[in-house]
């Protein structure tokens, strides 16, 4: 599976943990791809990303985040799954 970080671009985390599952056993789910402008099949998967730049407590800054990935194209997309 890819770096979880470079799939969160853009986001201030200092720890990523991603679902054990190989990328190659996700199932696929079809979803709108923007870039191919059509519907095709993406790899979802949940990541845990550690928001807090603190040291202390950071096992209770994890937030979920969704991450769908186009299987045709490679695009990315990621979605925070709380609005906490």
């Amino acid at each position: 599976m890819r770096n979880a970080v470079g799939r969160l671009r853009g986001l201030h985390s200092r720890n990523v943990t991603t679902m054990s599952e190989p990328a190659d056993q996700l199932k696929t789910v079809i979803e709108r791809c923007s870039r191919c402008d059509r519907e095709t099949e993406h790899r979802v998967s949940i990541d845990l990303v550690t928001e807090s730049d603190r040291d202390r407590n950071t096992e209770f800054s994890r937030e979920p985040y969704r991450v769908s990935e186009c299987v045709d194209c490679g695009t990315q997309q990621t979605q925070r799954m709380n609005n906490a």
